[in-house]
């Protein structure tokens, strides 16, 4: 937008202002503060005018769909007040998901990483698709390894991730590079064999084993137990 026309935008939204503040519930100045408020690239504008909006309207769910709308719209601006206004709308509804998703948002943003991991461990007890249940927890994983520096719960995470979908590559690829990192070998053997019983084909099954199998010979230096290993694998 250029600045006439910025300019333009900031003097309809004061003049909106001005109704509101003689008659509070008029709609048509409600509405044209929200569009005055977004030309004019005013977010407090936008979301005061939402805010309004929301209290006048009768239909719970529509309300509280204004109120996010409103912290979407203060969540750079004002993040103290786009958190009140989730708050709000949790404690109303605890599974309103775009309250939730946004929760999440303004926690991370802020650097509340456990506060972050509880908002995303509700998302997955909320969430309908197996797609979405992976999706938040490999999420989880990765606040809990890179942030909350807890190799171990970003691990159950990925297990989680795993026993839900087998067939995702991330969740076994991102154990083994874990239990690699910390040198834990024994349980990088462990974790190999599980994942081999729980592959989906005999040749993923057959790589696993003899990824344990090089574990225990290799790292483990017993080569008994790593060529068990390996006649399981060739067996398949």
């Amino acid at each position: 937008m250029s600045p006439p026309a910025r300019g333009e935008a900031k003097r309809a939204a004061r003049i909106y202002e001005e109704i509101l503040g003689i008659e509070p519930g008029r709609r048509s100045a409600i509405l044209g503060l929200a569009r005055t408020g977004a030309k004019s690239g005013e977010p407090k504008a936008v979301a005061q005018a939402l805010l309004e909006e929301a209290s006048k309207t009768t239909e719970d769910r529509e309300g509280q769909a204004l109120r996010i709308r409103a912290a979407q719209t203060l969540a750079t601006v004002d993040p103290s007040r786009a958190m009140t206004l989730v708050s709000s709308v949790l404690t109303r509804d605890p599974a309103h998901a775009d309250a939730r998703t946004l929760e999440t948002r303004l926690h991370e943003d802020a650097g509340r990483y456990t506060l972050a991991g509880e908002s995303i461990r509700a998302r997955i007890d909320l969430a309908h698709s197996r797609t979405e249940k992976v999706k938040l927890w490999l999420a989880l994983a990765q606040i809990q390894e890179t942030q909350l520096q807890s190799s171990t719960d970003a691990l159950q995470s990925l297990k989680a991730a795993r026993a839900l979908d087998p067939q995702h590559l991330v969740p076994p690829a991102e154990i083994a590079r874990i239990l690699t990192e910390l040198a834990d070998f024994p349980a990088l053997r462990s974790a190999l064999e599980n994942l081999a019983q729980t592959a989906t084909s005999p040749e993923e099954r057959a790589m696993y084993l003899v990824r344990a199998g090089e574990i225990e010979e290799l790292r483990c230096g017993d080569d008994a137990a790593a060529a068990k290993l390996y006649v399981q694998a060739l067996s398949l």
